[in-house]
């Protein structure tokens, strides 16, 4: 937990020797990760069918594990869940500090 402002500042970020791949939110960019958490909170905003052929065609950016083979909704309700069963934990551990 980082403070600033007197404010406690909470991420979803996790030390690299934590870090479960399958399982961040931030460890793509329009790849596996966020195609899938997309597809689980907002379907209708991912269009899979308009990415080219070849993923490294410029200016197209994606890094990551190929969306169109790794990700699905589950995956990103599981991404979604983690964090969320995560998270918790850390806040309640923090409010019980405080009491």
């Amino acid at each position: 937990m980082g403070k600033r402002f007197d404010l406690a500042i909470f991420t979803l970020s996790r030390p690299d020797d934590e870090r479960k791949e399958d399982m961040e939110f931030q460890s793509d960019h329009a790849a596996m990760n966020e195609t899938s958490i997309m597809m689980a909170l907002h379907p209708e905003l991912v269009h899979m069918e308009n990415l080219p052929k070849d993923l490294n065609e410029w200016p197209l950016a994606v890094g990551g594990k190929d969306p169109r083979k790794y990700a699905s909704a589950e995956l990103g309700d599981k991404i979604i869940n983690y964090h969320l069963e995560r998270m918790e934990k850390i806040l309640k551990d923090q409010l019980d500090k405080l009491s």
